[in-house]
């Protein structure tokens, strides 16, 4: 059987070499040109678009709207996010108040007790003025030699109680920011009056809240509000009518349940 000649051998491996050496010169090394990513800028193949963000300043709120620049160069329908606001003292937000509390108690107590006493009275002390001006005691005896006692007592109880009460508060109300912490949470205050003739009703929310929980339009739910505080207080003919009057409340002194 005839053998292939070495030195055809090596002279095709050459050539197959150099035909395959440009291709693979061609060939991406680091991948770049095979990634289809919008983040990738520069030499940079995932660049990070918040890499290079500012510090968050206290009362600034948090930039999650930035879009990477390669993004809004692709697209044609990339709408950039508002700018993150910043707030200071004194400065306004619309507090809404949607307050709601619901309180259910039931209870029930039922008691029994029973005493039974049997006894015997055999003697007594006799009560005799000579023996008092004496001061002695003279033991005194029945006619009949002896008195048995039998005493017998049972008392029930059974109490049921049920309590229910129910609140809702809504207004909306405007504050002012009076303190930002070093962390970023700002304190707000809000006091509003009205008066009308004979009636008038003021109303205080206090409360700490995050800059990025108010909305774009300035507004924030009081149950975003931590360490909040709501007071109403009204005066005027409607609060004098529905007060209990002084015979009610000797009768519920007197008489409470």
């Amino acid at each position: 059987m005839p053998h292939a000649n070495p030195s055809r051998r090596a002279s095709s491996f050459a050539f197959l070499l150099a035909f395959l050496l440009p291709l693979g010169a061609a060939a991406p090394l680091s991948g770049q040109e095979l990634s289809s990513s919008l983040y990738a800028t520069g030499g940079e193949v995932f660049a990070d678009p918040f890499a290079h963000a500012a510090t968050q300043n206290p009362g600034q709120q948090s930039d999650t709207g930035k879009l990477s620049p390669a993004i809004v160069a692709s697209s044609f329908a990339a709408v950039p996010a508002p700018k993150p606001k910043t707030f200071a003292v004194h400065d306004l937000v619309s507090v809404i108040i949607r307050e709601e509390t619901s309180t259910a108690f039931s209870s029930s107590l039922e008691t029994e007790k029973e005493s039974v006493f049997e006894g015997e009275l055999a003697e007594f002390p006799r009560l005799n003025l000579s023996d008092l001006l004496d001061g002695t005691v003279q033991p005194g005896r029945f006619a009949a030699g002896s008195i048995e006692l039998d005493a017998e007592a049972t008392r029930e109880f059974t109490g049921e109680g049920d309590y229910s009460n129910r609140q809702v508060m809504t207004a909306r109300i405007q504050a002012s920011i009076i303190d930002i912490k070093p962390n970023g949470t700002v304190v707000l205050e809000a006091r509003k009056s009205v008066r009308s003739d004979q009636e008038a009703y003021t109303l205080v929310a206090v409360g700490v809240c995050r800059v990025d929980d108010i909305t774009a339009d300035n507004t924030i739910l009081s149950t975003q509000l931590a360490d909040l505080f709501v007071e109403k207080q009204h005066e005027g003919y409607l609060k004098k009518a529905a007060e209990k009057g002084f015979l009610t409340k000797l009768f519920d002194f007197l008489l409470p349940v």
